[in-house]
Order: C-alpha cells, then structure tokens, then sequence
C-alpha cells in the first residue's frame, strides 16, 4: 500500500473516530461497581441504555446469557490474569456454541478495562484479519505486534486496542 494511502487513512480516522472514540459499553464495563458486574455487562453485551453493541446484534440473547454464566463461573481466574494476554486467554478458553472470535476479543476488551488491562498486540479476528492481511498480505498468526505494523502507526502512537479499530473500520480500503 502506498505511505500516502495510508496517511490518508489513518488522518480519516483521527479526525473522523477517534475523537468521538466513546464505546457505551466499554464505559459502563469500565465504571462497573464490581467485577461481577462488568463481567455481566461485558458478556451481555448491552449497555446502560439496553442497546446490544453493533458486533454482536447478531447473537440469541440465551447465548450471551450462557456466556456471562461461564465467565461468572470463572471469577476467580479473571480476577488473578496480571495481563490482557492471559485475560483473554480465559475468555478464549471458554466453550460456548456461537461464542466466536470476534465476541471473544470484546468481551476480553471490555473485561479488561474494568480490571486496566489493555491489550498490547493486536489480535486478529474477523474485519480485523481481513485489514491486517490486505495491508501486509497472508498472516497464519492470530497476533501481531505493533511493531509489524508500517511506520505510520508508530507516529501516531497508536494503542493496540485503536489498530484494531482502524484495521476493521477501513478493511476494505487497505488494499494494495
């Protein structure tokens, strides 16, 4: 991809996301009154208002109930990851039909910032794999580190957590 594409993606997305970069529910997670909660809301995916987040209007409500019951269940595990790496280990980890990768990495994410455990490589999933190859062509790894990311990135200081987001938002545009 030419550096100038890509600036001009990466200005787009300063300008136009980042600033209003508020994710309902990642707030309602963060400000949770216990672990508990956050894991709840976190794994319903709703927010204060009642409102599925967007990535996973798709998904039965009983499977998000399953969900948050498994990770209440795993509390204790949750609560002693010192790491997103291992936080989102134990989401990862836990079996439950239509629980995908996608939902998986969001519920981790907003876990963690309850707990201010911030990822601090990008993982690859969904719109995000699609991003990452069309940028830097075929990756058989489910992570990368910020590093393996072009020059741009670096400049602009971006957190793992906001690469993701541009990866996915402008998938389709990182196209050679």
């Amino acid at each position: 991809m030419k550096v100038s594409k890509l600036q001009n993606i990466l200005n787009h997305f300063e300008t136009k996301f980042k600033p209003e970069h508020k994710d309902v529910l990642l707030e309602d997670c963060r400000n949770a009154k216990s672990l508990e909660r956050a894991i709840e809301l976190a794994a319903l995916c709703k927010d204060s208002y009642g409102k599925k987040h967007p990535h996973q209007y798709r998904l039965k409500h009983t499977t998000l109930e399953e969900v948050a019951t498994k990770l209440l269940q795993k509390k204790k595990a949750i609560s002693k990851a010192q790491t997103f790496d291992e936080l989102y280990k134990c989401i990862k980890e836990t079996p439950v039909k239509g629980f995908g990768d996608l939902t998986k990495y969001d519920v981790a994410l907003r876990i963690g910032h309850y707990r201010d455990l911030f990822p601090t490589k990008v993982y690859l999933h969904a719109g995000t794999r699609i991003g990452a190859e069309n940028l830097l062509g075929k990756i058989k790894k489910d992570s990368l580190e910020i590093l393996e990311f072009p020059e741009a990135f670096r400049k602009l200081n971006l957190s793992a957590e906001l690469i993701e987001d541009i990866l996915c938002i402008y998938k389709d545009r990182m196209k050679s």
